[in-house]
């Protein structure tokens, strides 16, 4: 995967935080706004309602005709029913 390049302005506080953690963890800037990145993600990811969770959000696309356990409930009520005109001949 190619890789990209950002640019940030930072002011002065915000140039000593990275300073300052960047000497504490002995880190890149790149790699320690890359930690910071990978953070907030999974902060927010975690903090979304369970309507809005990336697995609600797609749930309703699992397997080839919606959620997995309705088709197996479907599945099984059809071969139920085969079954049934079969041994009612």
């Amino acid at each position: 995967m190619p890789s990209s390049h950002l640019t940030l302005r930072l002011n002065r506080d915000d140039d000593l935080l990275i300073e300052r953690l960047r000497a504490r963890n002995g880190l890149s800037k790149s790699d320690l706004v890359k930690q910071a990145l990978r953070a907030l993600a999974t902060q927010q990811e975690a903090d979304l309602p369970a309507s809005q969770s990336l697995f609600a959000l797609g749930e309703g696309r699992f397997g080839r005709h919606g959620i997995a356990t309705r088709q197996a409930a479907n599945i099984k009520a059809a071969v139920r029913a085969r079954l049934g005109v079969k041994r009612s001949r």
